[in-house]
């Protein structure tokens, strides 16, 4: 290590700082146990903070914002708007699954000894089994269906191999409960205290660089596979699977809502389903701050703030107008019922409308929607966005809305010329004369928009997403090359199939088949073509083609009743250290925090 210390040493301060800053955190941590000169050298930057009704989430912020020199470094916050279910709310996560699921997929029984060998070991444990309990071993198994379904035919990897060397050591259902229920009971105190509403107005005047708030309810993605590793997160036991938190409530597949007008019916205290958006949106229009970017992410799932939230009769949408106009990105997610009176859309799109008017500053926007599938006609984009006004626009995103080709297209030609990036995509196109299909929108963009004719410099880049033929929740396709090579050169219509029947060509328009890239919201290792699968068995991504469901769905499979081992059900959680790697936000130790 003394070689290497003469060879670092004899680097600038400035040049070794420059090299350290591409490594995430964790390396760093690693880096600098490895000898006294990097542990002088290399310092950890904290650049981002988490919040939610957690204690150990609460405690790392806290932390951070007493510290001198930490706390400047502090340039986001992300609030994981998402509770654990009770005993009372279990239920209500198991029956939005039979509708459409807790990812937004159909429902299906996962294998039956999956559930039938976690009841038993709490049956064992408890000497009885009330509805809550089966409720919680059924969640448990709908987790290993999906963490194996999720995998399909895919070849070892090393994250791979950490959940399945996760699910081989499950943590035993009993234990699992009782560590569950005191992070519950954690959670309630805390909610009914406010304590992590404190926190969050803390943060907004202890991070004098906070510039960046992110609310997202899915911050716990799938078992063993987070969005983030939240300081909570990581500290959950080795093999620790619990019911995930969807707190956001999901429609996809319900006839409509059971109360349409969501945020309009509400009374204060109702809104704890949108527990942070509230919050936020309070806090940052009456409190002193310097956030410039608010950030509402659903990754793609179906969820979303209520459109109602908009409407002018909400004190939320005052909220709403007074922060967005000190912002310069703004990302949106929001809910539209599926059956109402009227168009919903069309009621609140003035409401929309008079917040972003307050936006001129705006560099950065998108706007996602849960429901491709709603049935009324979206208002025309230029009703929705005053693009007119957004002079120093450099990004434009529009994900998941019902557009009409021409609209779409004539919108887009109103784009200011510092537009550098746009992303569109999951789009359910309306019937007109600009065609239908994703097909005819890249003819309409190639032969209307001229960007061609622009320097290469100061073309947009241009991102579609599409979903996979067989949808599954958080992946997506893009065909960023195809797209552009058309669009601004000789290359082929990417949705083009030159050996199609015209009726097979009115379906796979819309579909990216054998192009692209797949991708995963949670999980970025998953990446990788988008091949015919012999062609991925070749290139070592995946294995011999099966089915998917034969693994984690196949519910006529009766095996045998397995004898339980005397031991299986003896671990004994508060023994765990719960460490875990740091991740690239967090290191907090008492020596890191006395530098």
């Amino acid at each position: 290590m003394e070689e290497a210390r003469g060879s670092f040493s004899s680097f600038s301060r400035e040049i070794l700082d420059d090299i350290v800053s591409y490594l995430p955190n964790k390396d760093k941590k690693s880096l600098r146990q490895a000898s006294s000169f990097f542990a002088e050298t290399v310092k950890i930057r904290i650049s981002r903070v988490f919040l939610s009704a957690n204690p150990r989430n609460i405690e790392v912020i806290e932390a951070i914002s007493n510290h001198e020199t930490r706390r400047h470094h502090v340039e986001q916050l992300i609030w994981d708007d998402s509770f654990l279910a009770g005993p009372d709310n279990l239920w209500e996560m198991r029956v939005s699954s039979e509708y459409g699921g807790s990812m937004g997929i159909p429902y299906r029984e996962p294998k039956p000894e999956l559930i039938r060998d976690r009841r038993s070991l709490l049956r064992q444990s408890l000497g009885m089994l009330d509805e809550f309990h089966e409720l919680y071993a059924e969640a448990c198994a709908v987790n290993i269906r999906d963490i194996r379904a999720r995998r399909g035919n895919d070849c070892d990897t090393p994250a791979h191999l950490e959940r399945e060397e996760k699910m081989k050591n499950e943590m035993p259902i009993s234990q699992s409960v009782r560590y569950f229920k005191e992070l519950y009971d954690q959670q309630e105190d805390i909610i009914c205290d406010g304590q992590h509403i404190r926190a969050f107005r803390t943060a907004l005047y202890r991070f004098p660089n906070l510039k960046k708030v992110t609310i997202t309810p899915v911050c716990h993605g799938f078992l063993f596979t987070p969005l983030y590793e939240t300081p909570m997160i990581r500290d959950f036991p080795r093999g620790f699977n619990y019911p995930i938190p969807r707190s956001w409530p999901s429609y996809v597949g319900r006839a409509g809502y059971f109360n349409a007008n969501r945020w309009l019916s509400f009374h204060e205290a109702s809104k704890i389903t949108w527990n942070a958006v509230h919050f936020v949106l309070k806090d940052l229009a009456l409190r002193h701050n310097r956030v410039t970017e608010l950030e509402i992410n659903v990754h793609g799932l179906d969820y979303g703030v209520p459109v109602d939230m908009f409407h002018s009769r909400n004190e939320e949408s005052g909220y709403f107008n007074t922060v967005a106009s000190k912002l310069r990105r703004l990302d949106l997610s929001i809910e539209v019922p599926a059956l109402r009176t009227g168009n919903p859309l069309e009621e609140i799109s003035q409401s929309i409308r008079q917040a972003l008017d307050h936006s001129p500053d705006l560099e950065h926007f998108s706007l996602h929607c849960n429901r491709q599938g709603y049935d009324g006609s979206f208002p025309p984009l230029r009703t929705l966005f005053p693009i007119d006004k957004w002079k120093w626009l450099e990004h434009f995103g529009l994900t998941r809305f019902k557009v009409d080709i021409d609209d779409l297209v004539d919108f887009l030609s109103s784009m200011p010329d510092t537009l550098s990036s746009l992303e569109l995509g999951f789009f359910r196109f309306q019937m007109g004369a600009g065609g239908k299909t994703y097909y005819d929108l890249m003819q309409a963009m190639r032969n209307k928009l001229g960007w061609s004719t622009r320097s290469e410099d100061d073309r947009p880049r241009i991102v579609i997403r599409v979903d996979m033929l067989e949808p599954v929740p958080g992946r997506y396709i893009t065909a960023d090359k195809e797209v552009e090579d058309f669009i601004y050169g000789d290359g082929p219509n990417p949705f083009s199939y030159d050996d199609m029947e015209p009726e097979e060509f009115a379906f796979y328009s819309s579909e990216l088949c054998e192009k692209g890239i797949l991708h995963d919201e949670f999980d970025p290792a998953y990446e990788r073509p988008n091949l015919a699968d012999e062609e991925l068995v070749a290139l070592g991504i995946i294995k011999d083609a099966r089915h998917i469901e034969d693994l984690p769905y196949d519910i006529d499979d009766e095996s045998e009743d397995g004898e339980l081992e005397d031991d299986q059900d003896c671990y004994d959680y508060d023994s765990q250290d719960g460490s875990s790697e740091e991740d690239d936000d967090y290191e907090w130790s008492d020596s890191a925090a006395s530098e």
